[in-house]
């Protein structure tokens, strides 16, 4: 992956906006390359401290809070197992909370470094900047 204009944009103090697009695949013809997985690409490539999924539920579930109000949130979940807790695609072509913590398997010694890996809902205003000043927010963390 060719990262030189995210860099460039980053140099020059802009935060670029991403997401995942229909991708050419050797195997397939395509295939979808989600956001879930150009953020840990990003994260890898750049040595970032923090990755952050932001979703309209607070994180992972033990099954889908759409679908089944009340359900548990985990709010850790361990990489190893995380996508045993996350197994529904719910039609979702990235893969839902399954594409999240599976694009997230080859980030682990990142994670075992340091890297802060959390699932928050962006539909609380504020959750994001509480969460990046390292005050308590409801989400799910991610550990090896």
């Amino acid at each position: 992956m060719n990262l030189g204009a995210v860099k460039g944009f980053l140099d020059i103090g802009m935060v670029p906006v991403l997401g995942g697009d229909i991708v050419q695949d050797a195997e397939m013809g395509f295939s979808v390359g989600s956001g879930d997985q150009v953020a840990a690409i990003l994260a890898e490539e750049l040595g970032v401290t923090d990755l952050v999924f932001a979703t309209d539920v607070d994180g992972v579930y033990d099954s889908d809070p759409k679908k089944n109000p009340g359900e548990r949130l985990i709010p850790e979940v361990n990489l190893s197992r995380g996508v045993a807790f996350a197994s529904s695609t719910n039609g979702d072509a990235s893969g839902a909370m399954k594409g999240k913590i599976g694009a997230l398997t080859d980030l682990t010694p990142e994670i075992e470094a340091g890297l802060n890996v959390a699932i928050i809902s962006m539909m609380e205003p504020g959750r994001l900047s509480r969460l990046l000043h390292r005050k308590h927010v409801t989400s799910t963390r991610i550990k090896v």
